[in-house]
């Protein structure tokens, strides 16, 4: 039977876009689970499908549907993507000199019998690891790309936004029940790390807590977008006579269970930067939208949650509060942090304006490492916007302003344009979102971890797909 060439083309056209959606939603899925991404063959799975959704996207608007592309992010991210390139193109020793006098020092001391490629060096002191984290970046960018051109209405974005939602409540209910039970796993390991802690499939408590953190703003935002005006107590009693009162009892609930795994992940920095997302949120909601009583709501579940807390077994998260100081474990304190990030100045006075290479922060950080921390090794430098400036320069710092900046001037300008309730909650709790998750970046890693970036990438593109004006219809949400 021949079909007709327009139904033919239609039917081309939904199934690439069900493998795109088949794959943003495995991911979404699969990373969190797979230890958070923290394994090579998890990232692996990550850029693959990343990419092939990518390809099969610009196939279909290449050769079926024509269409015009947006890239929000574009002028930072390509400025970004240059830099890249130039650590990773071999250049001129003279060149190198002129341009990172601190990499010309590094490769003349330390490796001054390693062969260049034809006596070329590169800006990048570890190429083989830079190649390895761009392609990642390019993953996240592709996510990114992806979530802003395919999620154009409120199904698209409710489709992306309920998958987080429910691995978060799996996560949160998962973490609680495995630290509770005496005899902890992830999933079907033998957890060996962080036994005194709730981390979900999680290895890094940290980062647990830096994944929930970003999910329990979004179920919040969108609940407390749902309960109307009430402007009096027969007000409030006929809307909780309504339908949808079970559904938003039900987020608020999931909102309860994810803040009690953030709290019982011992995660200090977490549960900061969970307290100011909150903070935030109750702010938007009380201020410029009126909504008291939303206020409220916010504090009594905090109450819950506190009060929660206490039943459980709240002391053992104050002596994490209380071991700020702690000495016998320098790489998990105040102080040992603070040794890190005093050495790593030492890096950014090295390579100033280009840095030292994407992903070369640990094999460039034993040259400044202290004595008192040599018995470990640092991968990481324990604050994300510290590292990005060793691993960047001045330059990358710059790109990673620039698109800060675009980010929060979306944001603020959706958060006062004239939009339905959903639209106003999601843009509220993607913003508070956003700033746990940067807020807990200045004391740890937890953007260099798959699961975190990859939802970070897609609700940055949530964001970026929606419209003050509803010209794509996603703001008439």
């Amino acid at each position: 039977m021949n079909l007709p060439h327009n139904t033919l083309h239609i039917t081309r056209l939904s199934c690439i876009d069900r493998v795109i959606w088949f794959c943003l939603i495995f991911l979404l899925v699969f990373v969190p689970l797979s230890f958070g991404g923290n394994v090579y063959w998890a990232r692996t799975v990550m850029e693959v499908l990343a990419f092939f959704s990518l390809g099969l996207f610009l196939i279909k608007n290449a050769f079926i549907q024509p269409s015009r592309f947006r890239f929000p992010l574009l002028c930072p991210v390509f400025l970004l993507v240059v830099l890249v390139v130039l650590q990773l193109v071999p250049l001129p020793v003279s060149v190198l000199k002129v341009l990172s006098p601190g990499a010309y020092d590094i490769y003349s001391e330390y490796l001054p019998h390693v062969p260049g490629v034809a006596g070329l060096r590169t800006l990048s002191l570890c190429p083989a690891a830079s190649a390895h984290r761009a392609v990642e970046l390019a993953a996240y960018l592709s996510i990114f790309f992806l979530v802003v051109n395919m999620a154009k209405t409120r199904k698209d974005i409710n489709r992306l936004v309920l998958v987080i939602i429910l691995v978060g409540c799996f996560e949160a209910f998962y973490g609680l029940i495995e630290y509770f039970s005496g005899s902890q796993h992830i999933l079907f390991y033998k957890k060996k790390w962080y036994l005194e802690s709730a981390t979900g499939t999680f290895i890094n408590r940290n980062h647990f807590a830096g994944y929930l953190e970003m999910v329990v703003p979004l179920v919040l935002g969108l609940a407390l977008s749902a309960v109307p005006h009430l402007r009096n107590w027969r007000a409030s009693l006929k809307w909780m006579a309504g339908e949808r009162v079970n559904l938003v009892a039900l987020g608020f609930f999931a909102v309860i269970v994810m803040s009690l795994a953030i709290i019982f992940s011992r995660s200090r920095a977490g549960i900061l930067s969970f307290a100011a997302s909150m903070v935030f949120l109750g702010c938007l909601f009380a201020g410029e939208w009126g909504s008291r009583s939303k206020l409220w709501i916010i504090v009594s579940i905090l109450v819950i949650v506190l009060l929660a807390g206490v039943w459980m077994g709240l002391d053992v998260v104050t002596e994490r509060f209380a071991g700020l100081a702690d000495t016998a474990h320098l790489g998990d304190s105040a102080g040992g942090r603070w040794i890190i990030w005093k050495a790593s100045l030492g890096l950014v006075k090295e390579y100033p304006i280009f840095g030292c290479g994407l992903g070369a922060f640990v094999s460039v950080f034993p040259v400044v490492q202290p004595a008192i921390i040599s018995n470990a090794i640092y991968d990481h430098a324990h604050n994300d916007y510290l590292e990005f400036l060793v691993e960047f320069g001045i330059v990358g710092l710059v790109c990673l302003i620039w698109i800060l900046v675009l980010i929060v001037r979306k944001a603020v300008a959706l958060l006062r344009a004239e939009s339905t309730p959903y639209a106003r909650g999601l843009t509220a709790g993607i913003a508070a979102s956003m700033l746990a998750i940067l807020l807990h970046s200045f004391t740890d890693f937890g953007l260099h971890m798959p699961a975190n970036a990859l939802v970070f990438a897609v609700l940055i593109g949530i964001l970026f797909s929606m419209e003050p004006g509803g010209t794509n219809g996603s703001s008439q949400l």
